[in-house]
Protein backbone atom coordinates (compact mmCIF):
# COMPACT_ATOMS: atom_id res chain seq x y z
CA UNK A 1 0.00 0.00 0.00
CA UNK A 2 1.49 3.31 -1.02
CA UNK A 3 1.29 6.69 0.72
CA UNK A 4 -1.68 7.86 -1.35
CA UNK A 5 -3.73 4.77 -0.45
CA UNK A 6 -2.83 5.17 3.24
CA UNK A 7 -3.81 8.82 3.13
CA UNK A 8 -7.13 7.97 1.45
CA UNK A 9 -7.80 5.29 4.06
CA UNK A 10 -7.14 7.75 6.91
CA UNK A 11 -9.33 10.39 5.24
CA UNK A 12 -12.15 7.83 4.99
CA UNK A 13 -11.79 6.91 8.69
CA UNK A 14 -11.78 10.59 9.70
CA UNK A 15 -14.91 11.20 7.62
CA UNK A 16 -16.66 8.22 9.22
CA UNK A 17 -15.70 9.37 12.73
CA UNK A 18 -16.80 12.95 11.99
CA UNK A 19 -20.13 11.68 10.69
CA UNK A 20 -20.47 9.55 13.82
CA UNK A 21 -19.75 12.51 16.10
CA UNK A 22 -22.31 14.65 14.25
CA UNK A 23 -24.93 11.90 14.53
CA UNK A 24 -24.22 11.49 18.24
CA UNK A 25 -24.61 15.26 18.67
CA UNK A 26 -27.94 15.16 16.83
CA UNK A 27 -29.12 12.32 19.06
CA UNK A 28 -28.12 14.29 22.19
CA UNK A 29 -30.07 17.32 20.96
CA UNK A 30 -33.07 15.12 20.15
CA UNK A 31 -32.90 13.56 23.61
CA UNK A 32 -32.72 17.00 25.25
CA UNK A 33 -35.76 18.14 23.26
CA UNK A 34 -37.65 15.00 24.26
CA UNK A 35 -36.68 15.46 27.93
CA UNK A 36 -37.97 19.04 27.81
CA UNK A 37 -41.25 17.75 26.37
CA UNK A 38 -41.44 15.13 29.15
CA UNK A 39 -40.91 17.89 31.76
CA UNK A 40 -43.63 19.99 30.11
CA UNK A 41 -45.99 17.02 30.20
CA UNK A 42 -45.15 16.39 33.87
CA UNK A 43 -45.96 20.03 34.63
CA UNK A 44 -49.25 19.65 32.79
CA UNK A 45 -50.06 16.50 34.79
CA UNK A 46 -49.22 18.40 37.97
CA UNK A 47 -51.44 21.30 36.97
CA UNK A 48 -54.33 18.94 36.21
CA UNK A 49 -53.89 17.14 39.53
CA UNK A 50 -53.76 20.40 41.46
CA UNK A 51 -56.90 21.65 39.72
CA UNK A 52 -58.66 18.41 40.69
CA UNK A 53 -57.48 18.96 44.27
CA UNK A 54 -58.80 22.52 44.27
CA UNK A 55 -62.18 21.37 42.99
CA UNK A 56 -62.43 18.77 45.78
CA UNK A 57 -61.98 15.65 43.65
CA UNK A 58 -60.47 12.61 45.33
CA UNK A 59 -56.78 12.09 44.65
CA UNK A 60 -54.13 9.54 45.45
CA UNK A 61 -52.89 10.34 49.00
CA UNK A 62 -49.33 11.04 47.82
CA UNK A 63 -50.60 13.49 45.21
CA UNK A 64 -52.96 15.04 47.74
CA UNK A 65 -50.07 15.61 50.18
CA UNK A 66 -48.12 17.40 47.45
CA UNK A 67 -51.17 19.54 46.67
CA UNK A 68 -51.52 20.44 50.36
CA UNK A 69 -47.86 21.51 50.35
CA UNK A 70 -48.46 23.64 47.23
CA UNK A 71 -51.48 25.24 48.90
CA UNK A 72 -49.37 26.00 51.99
CA UNK A 73 -46.60 27.54 49.89
CA UNK A 74 -49.12 29.63 47.95
CA UNK A 75 -50.45 30.92 51.28
CA UNK A 76 -46.93 31.84 52.37
CA UNK A 77 -46.35 33.61 49.05
CA UNK A 78 -49.59 35.56 49.51
CA UNK A 79 -48.51 36.56 53.03
CA UNK A 80 -45.14 37.71 51.68
CA UNK A 81 -46.90 39.75 49.00
CA UNK A 82 -49.10 41.38 51.66
CA UNK A 83 -45.99 42.19 53.67
CA UNK A 84 -44.35 43.74 50.62
CA UNK A 85 -47.47 45.84 49.98
CA UNK A 86 -47.42 47.01 53.62
CA UNK A 87 -43.76 47.88 53.26
CA UNK A 88 -44.46 49.96 50.16
CA UNK A 89 -47.42 51.65 51.85
CA UNK A 90 -45.15 52.62 54.76
CA UNK A 91 -42.90 54.43 52.31
CA UNK A 92 -40.19 51.82 52.63
CA UNK A 93 -39.46 52.62 56.25
CA UNK A 94 -36.97 49.83 56.88
CA UNK A 95 -36.79 50.35 60.64
CA UNK A 96 -40.56 49.85 61.12
CA UNK A 97 -40.59 46.65 59.04
CA UNK A 98 -37.62 45.21 60.92
CA UNK A 99 -39.22 46.13 64.23
CA UNK A 100 -42.34 44.28 63.09
CA UNK A 101 -40.22 41.16 62.49
CA UNK A 102 -40.09 41.26 58.68
CA UNK A 103 -37.22 41.89 56.31
CA UNK A 104 -37.71 45.34 54.80
CA UNK A 105 -36.09 44.19 51.55
CA UNK A 106 -37.74 40.86 50.73
CA UNK A 107 -40.61 40.66 53.25
CA UNK A 108 -39.55 37.36 54.82
CA UNK A 109 -40.15 36.75 58.53
CA UNK A 110 -36.99 37.48 60.50
CA UNK A 111 -35.50 35.39 63.26
CA UNK A 112 -35.60 37.11 66.65
CA UNK A 113 -32.72 39.62 66.99
CA UNK A 114 -31.57 38.95 63.41
CA UNK A 115 -28.80 41.21 62.15
CA UNK A 116 -29.13 39.86 58.60
CA UNK A 117 -32.05 38.37 56.69
CA UNK A 118 -31.66 34.61 56.23
CA UNK A 119 -33.58 34.79 52.92
CA UNK A 120 -31.92 37.67 51.07
CA UNK A 121 -28.80 38.32 53.16
CA UNK A 122 -29.39 42.05 53.61
CA UNK A 123 -28.30 43.73 56.83
CA UNK A 124 -31.21 44.63 59.11
CA UNK A 125 -31.20 48.07 60.69
CA UNK A 126 -32.84 48.26 64.13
Amino acid sequence: MDFKDTLNEWAQKITEKTTEVVEIGKLHVTNCTKNEKINDLKKEIGTLCFEKFRSGDELDPAIENLCVEIKKLKGEIAENERTIRRMKENGGDTVDMAAAGYCPYCGEKLAKDAKFCAACGKEIEK
